[in-house]
């Protein structure tokens, strides 16, 4: 296990393939426990299984149409699964959909953070920037502060 790191199962929603086991070999490469689905009906079994972070993508699309097996409706059912257990995971929202302030009404951001995603980022991603989010979260439980601080 990552020997400084209090964030180690996590669970990737994401229908590409491709990617998803790009993601995963990234995060076994540092010794983190991978679970990899690539819809919410398969997620929605797993999630009693306490993961630490969940990396989900939230719009899923085929011929150019929404599916509705998205990441973005285990949002709140992450929340709710923990809040009866008293625990909060990191949640981090990716789409190659991503509107932002002055495109629509309400930016991707302001949606799933409103739905108690940590943070929302626009694919193409480079990895390394997941990995970062992970890290600020790890420095911050372990200065015992993850619950009073601001994710951004």
């Amino acid at each position: 296990m990552n020997k400084i790191s209090n964030i180690y199962k996590v669970l990737i929603v994401e229908d590409d393939y491709r990617l998803a086991s790009e993601w995963s070999d990234e995060l076994l490469a540092k010794d983190y426990l991978v679970d990899a689905v690539s819809g919410a009906e398969e997620a929605m079994q797993l999630i009693k299984n306490d993961y630490d972070c969940f990396i989900l993508d939230i719009f899923h699309v085929r011929n150019g149409k929404f599916l509705p097996d998205g990441g973005i409706k285990l949002i709140g059912q992450i929340r709710r699964s923990e809040a009866l257990k008293g625990k909060k995971s990191l949640i981090i929202a990716v789409t190659g959909f991503f509107r932002k302030e002055g495109d629509c009404v309400m930016s991707t951001e302001q949606i799933v953070k409103n739905l108690g995603a940590n943070y929302a980022m626009e694919k193409p991603i480079n990895f390394s920037s997941i990995l970062d989010k992970m890290e600020k979260v790890n420095d911050d439980l372990i200065k015992n502060k993850f619950s009073t601080i601001i994710l951004k």
